[in-house]
């Protein structure tokens, strides 16, 4: 079915996208990670302290619409990473729908400062979904923005030359 479309068109795309998603295809663009990683995998010491909880939702969209104001109104900015935790574990949840998440929670915990988990969490879109080149890329993009904020530009710097690696 792909080979119908033409290469390079917004429909080829978005179905080559979706076929690497299910299929779990990916591009083997390799990542370094920095030295600091193992540092910031667990959780952060304020993570038990902050409680939040979702409502019992049916369904991913009305989770990802309830966050933004339900959980960061009842909890504060430290309550949307978490949110967005909870929420990248509800299933059935699609490709689409786990990178958003990703991305989200990334974001939230950029708002707060936490810039090395904010990469972390951004770092799974490309490391696990590069078959959706469009979403990793700009990915990409903005780990490197947060490995400025860390004054970390060498690490900006081999992050932005990656990219190609993810357009092939």
């Amino acid at each position: 079915m792909l080979s119908n479309f033409k290469r390079g068109t917004v429909g080829a795309d978005i179905g080559w996208a979706g076929f690497a998603c299910l299929s779990g295809i990916t591009n083997n663009c390799r990542l370094a990670k920095p030295e600091w990683w193992s540092r910031y995998q667990d959780q952060p010491g304020w993570w038990t302290n902050v409680p939040v909880t979702l409502p019992k939702v049916t369904c991913f969209r009305d989770g990802f619409h309830y966050i933004p104001s339900g959980a960061k109104e009842s909890e504060g900015a430290r309550g949307l990473p978490k949110a967005w935790a909870l929420l990248s574990e509800f299933t059935p949840i699609t490709c689409t729908e786990k990178i958003l998440t990703f991305r989200m929670g990334a974001v939230a915990y950029s708002e707060i400062g936490d810039h090395h988990r904010a990469i972390e969490w951004a770092w799974q879109v490309p490391e696990k979904f590069s078959g959706d080149t469009n979403s990793s890329v700009s990915t990409l993009k903005f780990i490197a923005s947060e490995f400025e904020k860390l004054r970390e530009p060498e690490h900006a710097q081999a992050i932005r030359r990656s990219i190609p690696c993810f357009l092939r």
